[in-house]
């Protein structure tokens, strides 16, 4: 039984069709029939096997039991799948993240108007699908006024300021990491990491001006932050 379903299944009538066939397929005592105009309602006997695998046979309706089941969980499982994209994807920029999030929240849009003209299916589906288009527009927008929500503390290095940076510098420069711009990576070390001052842990600001710094000065800026790091790491880590 496909527990995930698709806004798209409910948009057109062929959609809605073929949804409403992958449901009867599941049907242990039924034949294979194609549906070409849309059923009200119809129920199937499914196999269920427990833990111990003892089997049992189970009557599901197409609305009560499928649809009122798993269209109250659209919402939850877009969004899931929409942070699932950025972690496979690597999206670590604020503006890629962003991109994608308007991407969902266009497509939201465009079903939404789409579901209010249909005329194929109930109401009440139609009013619980529009309840989870919007829910997971709300999920999305507090996303935009927050892409890093995984971040709950940042990372607290106990080094100083000018070594964190300089840190971050010497990575993107042996291309440990990807060649990104100072305004980018000086957002994301201003974002996620704290510095040790004194007994306290501290927030990093302007970043992108003492990365640029390094590039522009003969190394009079980052001297101190230069030998107080190779005490942690190898010589070929300085070859830049």
């Amino acid at each position: 039984m496909d527990r995930f379903l698709k806004f798209s299944d409910f948009t057109t009538k062929k959609k809605y069709c073929q949804l409403q066939e992958r449901f009867c397929l599941n049907d242990e005592r039924g034949s294979y029939e194609k549906i070409l105009e849309p059923f009200d309602n119809r129920t199937i006997t499914i196999l269920k096997i427990d833990f111990e695998g003892t089997e049992d046979y189970k009557s599901i309706r197409f609305i009560e039991d499928y649809l009122m089941e798993y269209i109250p969980k659209m919402s939850q499982n877009y969004f899931r799948r929409f942070i699932n994209t950025i972690n496979s994807k690597a999206l670590i920029l604020k503006e890629q993240r962003s991109e994608l999030a308007n991407i969902y929240i266009n497509n939201s849009s465009k079903t939404l108007k789409t579901l209010c003209e249909i005329d194929f299916i109930k109401d009440n589906i139609i009013l619980l699908l529009i309840d989870q288009l919007e829910l997971l527009e709300v999920d999305l927008n507090d996303y935009l006024k927050d892409p890093y929500p995984e971040i709950q503390t940042k990372i607290k290095f106990n080094w100083s300021r000018v070594e964190i940076i300089y840190f971050f510098h010497l990575l993107r420069e042996n291309n440990y990491i990807e060649d990104i711009r100072d305004a980018h990576l000086g957002r994301i070390i201003d974002r996620v990491v704290e510095y040790y001052k004194g007994e306290e842990y501290l927030p990093i600001n302007n970043s992108r001006k003492h990365l640029n710094d390094f590039k522009l000065t003969s190394g009079r800026s980052e001297s101190k932050a230069n030998e107080n790091l190779k005490e942690y790491f190898s010589e070929d880590f300085f070859n830049i």
